[in-house]
């Protein structure tokens, strides 16, 4: 077998008719256009970046700074279900979520513009819109704290997508009314520009506020947490979580709609 020529790397791959590299092989130039393309304009604002494609219960933070993620319980990667890569973080709705600690220090307090997305699938739907029948998808909540401490979190609701945050004893909320299905893949987001709050599901906007006002990673008390509460004692998820993006100071999605993404999040 020939092995590929000096400067070149890569195989595969069919390059355009105008390429200079043989058939099945990368130019360098080819190569850093196609990171190029690819390349995240904020990546230097994402604070979370969990791909959800690691070994069992080790989860990576694939953003430029990477935290410690712990799992509980049952939390692992299952090959079960995908939206991009093969894997995806399986909760069984029991005792399980992961875990970030000490947010205040890791992310940083900030009260400007954000965007928390993810990918989401249910296997049971949330049974009900309060009194702890919410599911939590990412946040700092310990259930029953009402309006004291500080804290954030995106729930999914029977009626829909919700977000809440607390400080200085009141709490704010934004709603995004959605009737979701099991067995079905929904993007959701949940981004706020300048003090006005944007929810969407599938690249929809389906809510909207301006009460949205609160410092978000403002306590170190409270772990962040995905796929249940804080506390792990309540609110989980029974599902799966695909690609799982937080970016601080960058409202990626401010008008009524945008086509979802299509690819895993870049790294870089």
């Amino acid at each position: 077998m020939s092995r590929p020529r000096a400067g070149y790397i890569g195989f595969n791959r069919v390059p355009a008719a105008e390429a200079e590299s043989a058939p099945g092989v990368w130019t360098l130039r080819e190569a850093e256009a196609a990171r190029r393309d690819s390349a995240d304009p904020y990546f230097s604002n994402v604070s979370l970046l969990l791909h959800m494609d690691g070994s069992g219960s080790t989860f990576v933070d694939s953003s430029g700074t990477p935290k410690t993620v712990t799992a509980n319980g049952n939390a692992t990667q299952s090959t079960a279900q995908s939206k991009f890569g093969g894997k995806s973080a399986y909760f069984d709705g029991n005792g399980d979520s992961l875990r970030i600690a000490n947010p205040a220090t890791s992310f940083g307090a900030f009260s400007g513009d954000f965007t928390v997305e993810c990918w989401i699938r249910w296997n049971q739907l949330p049974p009900g819109d309060g009194s702890g029948n919410e599911r939590q998808i990412v946040g700092q909540h310990i259930w029953a704290e009402a309006a004291s401490g500080n804290w954030w979190c995106l729930l999914g609701i029977s009626s829909g997508l919700v977000f809440y945050a607390a400080g200085g004893g009141s709490f704010e909320q934004a709603s995004a009314p959605f009737g979701w299905s099991t067995g079905q893949w929904y993007h959701v987001a949940a981004c706020r520009s300048g003090g006005t709050m944007r929810m969407f599901v599938d690249g929809a906007q389906r809510g909207q506020s301006a009460q949205i006002t609160k410092t978000l990673f403002a306590d170190n008390t409270r772990p962040l947490a995905i796929g249940g509460d804080s506390n792990n004692v309540s609110n989980m998820i029974n599902g799966y979580i695909d690609e799982l993006r937080i970016t601080k100071g960058v409202a990626r999605y401010t008008g009524s709609a945008f086509s979802v993404p299509a690819a895993p999040f870049s790294n870089w």
